[in-house]
């Protein structure tokens, strides 16, 4: 009866995944960006390109540093990303601003010279990303972003940068609940509705990231999740078959491994995006035109086999003669019910 209600657990929160995607694309998010003097045009540009909101709760405001102006800080702001440039004393006083408001912050630089000592305490320190490649630096920012907040799903919804990085914080997070139920074996056979169970709900939350709403659509990839369950079971059943004594470090393991390759799978699924949904529908339509035809060669064969004369399946009996004679009836015979009696024979035999 337990196993059962958890299953229903289970269940429930696979459907809830969907919810919860849904409540992340209409949260607000609200990023505040200053810019330094002599901060580098690459990383301004490519910043710049990064934060286009995608959905209408995002919010970013963007602020000028300069001399003797004031900087206003929103304390109900979720970060604060300050591009450095060769006005040190200027970024240091931005970020502690806005650190002693509460707000995480991260300097982004080119270089390592550019990030001034804050002075802040451990606990508010800002973070760096430091990178002279802008795609580089948006990578450690992004990761920075959904470490830093609890609005990950949300702010990957809303810039698409982000989405890498709140996928694989997922599937981490995914790939280490499962090693536990694979290691801890609570309820004998509870573990694999458990797991498909978590890994259903991060592939509805990976797919949501990417724009692909839950529902039906969603079918071939929670089948293909579920196929890899079973096939990662059928491994962890035959490893803890031959090395019994650490069972349980293997099926950790491989409850580990078995979702962090399915996370990684369903990741590049939906990087390739429109492409992958292109390719899969050419191969669905081949694979349609193949069934088709088979079914043509099929009824054509029959159809052949149909036409046959029956007496053309005898004999005459004749050394080399390829030629074949209809055989005549000579007498039929009805027997009682349920079965037919008959008897064929060739002409002359009476």
């Amino acid at each position: 009866m337990a196993s059962r209600g958890m299953s229903f657990d289970r269940i429930k929160e696979v459907f809830d995944a969907g919810k919860q995607a849904e409540a992340a694309r209409k949260e607000a998010v609200r990023i505040a960006v200053e810019l330094s003097p002599g901060a580098p045009d690459s990383l301004v540009f490519a910043l710049k390109d990064a934060l286009v909101p995608q959905t209408a709760q995002a919010m970013i405001h963007v602020g000028a540093l300069a001399s003797n102006e004031p900087i206003l800080v929103n304390p109900e702001a979720d970060l604060c990303i300050i591009l450095c440039g060769s006005e040190t004393s200027l970024t240091r006083t931005c970020a502690r601003g806005w650190a002693k408001a509460g707000v995480p912050v991260c300097l982004l630089a080119e270089s390592s010279l550019d990030v001034p000592e804050t002075g802040i305490s451990a606990g508010v320190e800002p973070a760096c990303a430091v990178a002279t490649d802008p795609n580089r630096a948006l990578a450690l920012l992004s990761q920075w972003m959904v470490r830093a907040t609890e609005k990950g799903p949300s702010l990957a919804m809303a810039f698409p940068f982000c989405r890498k990085a709140q996928a694989n914080s997922d599937i981490l997070s995914c790939a280490a609940a499962n090693a536990g139920v694979g290691a801890v074996d609570f309820i004998k056979g509870a573990d694999f509705p458990v797991m498909c169970a978590t890994e259903s709900s991060m592939a509805l939350r990976i797919a949501a990231l990417y724009g692909y709403a839950p529902g039906p659509a969603r079918t071939p990839e929670i089948a293909c999740v579920v196929a890899g369950g079973l096939l990662m079971r059928s491994v962890a059943r035959a490893a803890t078959h031959s090395f019994p004594k650490i069972s349980w470090v293997l099926k950790g393991f491989i409850g580990w491994g078995g979702t962090y390759l399915t996370g990684q799978l369903l990741l590049a699924r939906y990087e390739a995006g429109e492409a992958f949904d292109e390719k899969l529908a050419w191969g669905l339509e081949r694979l349609k035109e193949v069934a088709y035809e088979m079914g043509q060669r099929a009824r054509t064969l029959t159809g052949s086999l149909v036409e046959v004369e029956p007496g053309a399946l005898y004999s005459d009996g004749s050394q080399g003669s390829s030629l074949a004679r209809i055989a005549d009836v000579i007498d039929v015979v009805v027997a009682p019910e349920p079965t037919q009696w008959f008897e064929i024979g060739q002409e002359g035999n009476a």
